[in-house]
């Protein structure tokens, strides 16, 4: 199914300005001072309706904490995030609990997020009977035609989540987050917990109800191939900051940050007799207690000039749709670094 970007209204649903959570690190002394954990610094995109955003990185890079600021799980050190033109950091109580109808959150571990003393129906109906959506005697109708838009039988409603495997277990998930019919729905990493063949009828679906119910979708991943097929828009981070943002052909066939070049030679190549060449990047990612200074991948980078230790590249705009932070990127005239590290 095709995923060619939307046409971008004159407004964003979603608007995400400077955005910053740093968390209080555990003192190794009494006497020794809090050390802020900098999860999120300094993060800004937007979202329009029917867009998918892939929000990509490794492990520990904040792509999780971006998704949980945006619905209110967890609040925000500082920046703005406005869905719909309004400041949701300004809303009262009650104007938030109407706004979570239209805000859903698809979480990673399918198991951990169902209730093991509930029936799939009555999770599945739980957030029509908080919200008072539709006519009692309606709601259970509309509980089995998400299960019947997920592709489950009508007698999974009796059943109970340890009943189920764990692809239909994501597959209830996924119609709890959309029983409601959302306008956006952030998606952190819906499939890395099931296997391959059920990760690719996941993202189908994903797609199928996209097209259907006319969501837009923050898709979290580590899987570059995943988020290659599901977005038309991507976003690169590290280390709490983005390095790259662009329209996924862009990103995929001219990628400018050496972290994102990294990441896409790592995607396997299903014919083994197609070499490929590879960027082995060194070591681990540094702490967020105390990340580097200057370029935060410079000690990463075989590429690190002096000046990329000692002050940190912005995020700007190489053409309309495609953004970089990398001091390389300015110093080439926005041409990909060439790959040396390859083995």
């Amino acid at each position: 199914m095709s995923t060619a970007s939307p046409p971008e209204p004159a407004a964003p649903l979603l608007s995400v300005s400077n955005l910053v959570r740093h968390f209080h690190a555990r003192r190794r002394f009494s006497f020794s001072a809090p050390r802020p954990v900098r999860a999120v610094d300094d993060v800004s995109f937007q979202l329009w309706p029917g867009d998918t955003l892939g929000l990509v990185g490794e492990s520990g890079s904040g792509k999780s904490t971006v998704g949980r600021l945006l619905l209110g799980i967890d609040r925000p050190t500082a920046g703005d995030i406005r869905f719909d033109g309004r400041d949701i950091q300004r809303l009262a109580p009650k104007e938030w609990r109407a706004l979570r109808r239209d805000m859903q959150m698809i979480f990673q571990d399918p198991l951990g997020s169902l209730d093991p003393r509930m029936t799939v129906a009555s999770q599945m109906r739980e957030p029509l009977d908080i919200h008072g959506m539709d006519l009692p005697e309606s709601r259970n109708q509309r509980v089995d035609e998400m299960l019947q838009w997920v592709g489950l039988p009508r007698d999974t409603r009796s059943r109970y989540p340890h009943e189920l495997s764990g692809g239909q277990q994501q597959r209830v998930v996924v119609a709890r987050a959309l029983i409601m019919r959302p306008r956006l729905v952030v998606c952190d990493e819906p499939v890395s917990s099931v296997d391959v063949s059920i990760q690719a009828q996941i993202i189908n679906l994903l797609v199928d109800l996209r097209s259907r119910l006319g969501l837009t979708y923050l898709f979290i991943s580590h899987d570059l191939k995943v988020v290659r097929h599901i977005s038309n828009r991507i976003a690169v981070m590290y280390l709490g900051k983005l390095v790259e943002t662009g329209e996924r052909k862009a990103i995929f066939e001219k990628p400018l940050h050496p972290y994102t070049q990294a990441l896409i030679s790592a995607i396997p190549v299903p014919d083994p007799s197609l070499k490929r060449e590879r960027m082995i990047l060194a070591g681990e990612p540094p702490s967020p207690v105390n990340p580097p200074s200057g370029c935060r991948f410079h000690t990463r980078c075989s590429y690190a000039m002096a000046h990329c230790r000692e002050r940190e590249p912005e995020l700007k705009a190489v053409s309309a749709s495609h953004a970089v932070a990398c001091h390389l990127v300015d110093s080439s005239l926005n041409e990909p670094v060439k790959a040396s590290s390859v083995r």
